[in-house]
């Protein structure tokens, strides 16, 4: 069975001083399931990740990777995860990746 590439959007879905709240959604438009995924974002210098929810996650350094279990083919896993950031100026990552595709904008 030939196994689709998973694709991924990212949004910012809350935007404050010194930090906002990012959301990733992951699909997979194939009809195998993907017991296994990654979604990798690249934050600023300094920031740091805080709550996420839909996915396990690690830091090291300012990329942040997520990984989760399964994924049925046709369907979708959302991300959310707060970050903080001492630059008030910044609003979102500055990449997101899946599968080293880039996330698309929401």
């Amino acid at each position: 069975m030939v196994v689709a590439p998973l694709s991924a959007t990212y949004e910012t879905v809350t935007d404050r001083v010194f930090g906002y709240r990012g959301e990733v959604v992951l699909r997979n438009p194939g009809p195998a399931p993907r017991p296994t995924w990654t979604v990798t974002v690249t934050l600023h210098d300094g920031a740091t990740v805080g709550s996420v929810s839909g996915a396990e996650a690690t830091q090291d350094g300012p990329v942040v990777t997520f990984t989760g279990s399964a994924l049925p083919g046709g369907e979708s896993a959302t991300i959310r995860f707060d970050v903080r950031d001492p630059d008030p100026s910044h609003n979102a990552p500055t990449a997101c990746t899946t599968e080293n595709t880039p996330c698309t904008p929401a």
